[in-house]
């Protein structure tokens, strides 16, 4: 039973490291497509624009949507703390 679990969760880590590996190949790509403008600085600067919005701004987009799971967790769990508290 305790091999199919670490089985199951090599296999998953497995998956995890070849999105990202993906993630970096795409981000790779889109940089190298940027720097094919190099000579031309309204298109650089379009593409770097481009790069921020994608990589940057969703990034802190995802970890603030993270941030507010970690809240409302945090305050489901101290609303079940104060009624185990009352029930006692």
């Amino acid at each position: 039973m305790r091999q199919e679990g670490l089985t199951h969760e090599v296999e998953h880590l497995k998956e995890k490291l070849d999105e990202q590996e993906a993630y970096q190949k795409k981000f790779k790509d889109d940089v190298y497509e940027v720097l094919f403008h190099v000579n031309d600085y309204k298109k650089l600067k379009a593409g770097v624009i481009r790069l921020h919005k994608k990589y940057v701004l969703e990034e802190i987009k995802n970890e603030q949507g993270d941030n507010d799971l970690n809240k409302e967790y945090g305050n489901k769990r101290k609303h079940l703390e104060k009624n185990v508290t009352y029930l006692r």
